[in-house]
């Protein structure tokens, strides 16, 4: 049996940031849909994302996951969140999405995700936030002899 993926990230709308010149412009999470992961993994987070304008085919960057615990700050500045993930590609989709499983069922982490091209990277991308939900028991029963 496969789980419905829980805490799965959407928001239709990014923040606008203005970037340095030569610094590459944030990816932007996307409205997802629910998908399945293998029963191994209980309680995770799934984060779909555009890339930044500015990766190519050539040059596609990749991009750091942060990520802060509660709901978004009212203003999102790298330095009020801890940095998770470096290395992911430069974005994400239902088919590849980019995960952490290291949440726990009732957490309620925000995100956001930067793009790293060419050793700079951009400023934040808009910022999501997820309540991981608990699995509640069903079915429950007995057999007596």
């Amino acid at each position: 049996m496969k789980i419905a993926a829980l805490g799965i990230l959407a928001l239709a709308s990014a923040l606008a940031h203005a970037a340095a010149p030569g610094v590459p412009a944030p990816p932007t999470f996307a409205p997802t849909s629910a998908f399945a992961l293998p029963p191994s993994t209980q309680h995770y987070n799934a984060f779909a994302f555009s890339a930044s304008a500015d990766s190519t085919v050539a040059v596609p960057g990749t991009t750091n996951l942060y990520r802060v615990a509660g709901a978004c700050p009212a203003t999102v500045t790298l330095s009020a969140f801890g940095k998770l993930q470096t290395g992911n590609p430069p974005s994400a989709s239902v088919d590849t999405p980019v995960l952490d499983s290291t949440v726990k069922a009732g957490d309620v982490w925000s995100y956001v995700v930067t793009a790293v091209i060419g050793g700079k990277e951009s400023g934040p991308s808009n910022c999501v936030t997820d309540t991981t939900p608990t699995f509640q028991p069903t079915s429950l029963t007995t057999t007596s002899n």
